[in-house]
């Protein structure tokens, strides 16, 4: 089912109500599958042992490998690999709209990455500062 959304109203496609002057760029889409419990469990399973905090997450890595996570974080760790030690960042100067998930590898990486947490911002953001 490929449901639309938008200020003026829901359109399943699958019932073909969906106005042909309907704009597309103003709505969100929403993706929706019957799975069966064990398939649940199964993806559950999948998306956990990946590292990512939801099932929503992982099939958007699965649909859209253009927008691959692994890849753009891969992207935010050359970028802590070219800062000075001392400077203070956000994940999110790496990488324009940054998943939430990359604070939280971010967190488990520390280490490794040579960084350390300085704080948050005022809006609850991790403030890093590079080894």
């Amino acid at each position: 089912m490929l449901t639309l959304r938008n200020g003026h109203g829901i359109f399943d496609a699958c019932e073909g109500d969906i106005p042909l002057h309907f704009d597309i760029r103003r709505c969100n889409v929403e993706i929706r599958i019957k799975i069966s419990e064990d398939e649940y469990k199964d993806i559950v399973a999948r998306s956990e042992s990946a590292g990512f905090p939801s099932i929503n997450a992982y099939a958007r890595e699965l649909l859209f490998p253009q927008h691959n996570y692994k890849h753009k974080w891969a992207e935010v760790k050359a970028y802590i690999d070219k800062l000075k030690p001392g400077d203070i960042f956000f994940i999110r100067d790496a990488l324009p709209n940054t998943p939430a998930l990359f604070g939280r590898w971010a967190f488990e990486q520390q280490k490794e990455l040579g960084i350390e947490s300085d704080g948050k911002d005022r809006t609850g953001t991790n403030r890093w500062r590079k080894l």
